[in-house]
């Protein structure tokens, strides 16, 4: 049978069974024969769809699973777990017919997604619908893919981190859905450190297979290169506000990393420099001390000479550690040191009016209280101007308008002083 008919089959099936769990909800009362009907209904649609996993599972390396059919049992599957989701009936006289997909389908289902978005986007010339095909079964898969994490349909503990290792994989549109995501995580109480650590993980990973399995040099900086894209897109996702919330889960992030990167070293220290650098930017001045000592510690009794080139990632971390460290340090003797500096600035002009009406020590001190005013102002308009920068495109129109009325009234406000002014005179 044509795969595109076998889609189509499995489409009706799951409307069909999607109108019968709606006649139900809508009843008062609902009969056990309707239930179990719906029941058995609903059974036999999952079974095809465990088939078809089973069937890509088989022929994986084969790579003989079409896209399109591929792409509509994911999508389709996803929208049954998601329509008999447990959270929709829990404590309902329609509790029984909740469903969550065990741990080995569930797998099944991710591996099938993975194939899909696996498939190369490179196209013929001559072919660009198939392009466009891939392109848009890729963005549905992950969609689907995403919205049983979103919505609590399965675990997030597995499934989350599989899809944010594919962050920086397949070209903006995914990225866009994953990004997505990952603010809807850190609106929930889940473990967000974990979940990134984990796709971190995941991510080196397949850096490590590919360096082992082909002897193509772009091929290793590539999946180099995923591995660091990704650490820096989380970690990027760590900024403002968010930077200050979140900051126990870059701190569990930096630390668990760390110890995950000196698990039988020197073998997975290049994970300090592929994932956890960029975390470490995003620390406190404390916490960065206290990280810089605690690796420093680990190498108290190894001779990290004996081994040069599996011990460079970790001298790397260490110097990029000692050198932030030493920039904060600067930095913190730079603010003590600003009042000295501020006291040196030039006098103003003696010939102020007024200013003999004040004695010299007052004067002197206004000064500096002033400087040190402007200069905050200064800074904190600064402050402000960057923060309008990243509103500017939603609030264009109404502060152009208020600009506008601002700008009329100051107008009428200056015309009204000069009248006034010449009057006087």
């Amino acid at each position: 049978m044509e795969d595109e008919v076998v889609g189509f089959l499995l489409l009706n099936m799951y409307l069909h069974l999607a109108w019968g769990l709606q006649s139900i909800v809508n009843e008062e009362a609902v009969s056990e024969a309707s239930l179990n009907s719906l029941l058995s209904k609903r059974d036999t649609l999952l079974q095809e769809f465990e088939y078809f996993l089973n069937l890509a599972d088989d022929n994986r390396e084969g790579g003989k699973y079409t896209s399109e059919l591929g792409c509509r049992v994911c999508t389709i599957l996803a929208e049954t777990w998601f329509l008999f989701r447990t959270t929709n009936f829990n404590k309902t006289k329609l509790e029984k017919l909740g469903y969550q997909p065990d741990t080995d389908m569930l797998q099944k289902f991710w591996e099938l997604c993975q194939q899909q978005l696996n498939i190369s986007d490179e196209a013929e010339d001559e072919d660009v619908n198939k392009e466009y095909a891939v392109e848009t079964n890729r963005d549905a898969v992950m969609i689907a893919a995403a919205k049983l994490i979103a919505n609590d349909v399965v675990p997030k503990e597995d499934l989350a981190s599989e899809i944010i290792s594919h962050f920086v994989m397949h070209g903006t549109s995914v990225a866009e859905i994953i990004k997505h995501l990952i603010t809807v995580l850190k609106k929930k109480d889940v473990d967000l450190a974990s979940i990134f650590l984990e796709a971190l993980k995941k991510a080196y990973h397949r850096h490590l297979v590919n360096m082992s399995g082909s002897e193509n040099v772009s091929s290793e900086n590539n999946s180099s290169s995923g591995c660091k894209d990704l650490a820096a897109k989380l970690s990027g996702t760590f900024i403002g506000v968010a930077r200050i919330k979140h900051r126990p889960d870059i701190l569990k992030v930096v630390r668990d990393g760390i110890e995950y990167a000196f698990v039988d070293a020197p073998k997975q220290l290049s994970f300090l420099e592929e994932a956890v650098l960029h975390f470490v930017s995003k620390l406190t001045a404390p916490d960065l001390s206290d990280i810089t000592k605690d690796v420093q510690q680990r190498t108290t009794n190894v001779n990290t000479d004996e081994n040069p080139s599996g011990w460079r990632p970790y001298k790397v971390f260490i110097a990029n550690l000692l050198e932030k460290c030493a920039k904060n340090e600067g930095f913190q003797d730079e603010k003590e040191g600003v009042s000295v500096r501020r006291r040196g600035r030039p006098r103003k002009r003696q010939n102020i009016p007024g200013k003999k009406l004040f004695d010299e020590q007052s004067s002197s001190e206004d000064e500096d209280s002033i400087s040190a005013y402007e200069q905050d102002a200064q800074d904190e308009g600064k402050r402000q101007e960057d923060e309008d920068d990243d509103d500017r495109l939603i609030n264009s129109i109404p502060s152009s308008s208020k600009l506008r009325s601002l700008g009329v009234s100051r107008g009428e406000s200056k015309v009204s002083a000069s009248r006034t002014s010449g009057a006087s005179s």
